[in-house]
């Protein structure tokens, strides 16, 4: 159990320098992402479960306690939804 983070579709990119935007037209969000940000966001590519961003970022940053990690995809997958740019869908395998 647990979420499931799906892209909103029409999402638009746009690279800058080492920074991708995020640009919805129909809500005229544009949303700032850095370069781990926007890791994370390629990763979206397919749906995903907080624990599978966990897994692959903290192979990828042995160096950066778990916690550190945990709260940082916490706030930003937050600010996505609260954009939404994400979707969130509950992953209900007993059902």
């Amino acid at each position: 159990m647990g979420s499931i983070y799906v892209r909103t579709p029409g999402i638009l990119e746009k690279k800058l320098d080492d920074e991708l935007l995020l640009i919805d037209n129909e809500t005229d969000v544009i949303f700032n992402l850095n370069p781990l940000g926007t890791a994370v966001w390629r990763f979206l590519d397919t749906p995903r479960q907080t624990d599978e961003i966990m897994a692959v970022l903290c192979a990828a940053f042995p160096g950066v306690p778990k916690e550190k990690i945990r709260e940082d995809i916490s706030r930003l997958l937050g600010q996505l939804v609260d954009c939404k740019l994400l979707v969130v869908q509950k992953n209900d395998l007993n059902s």
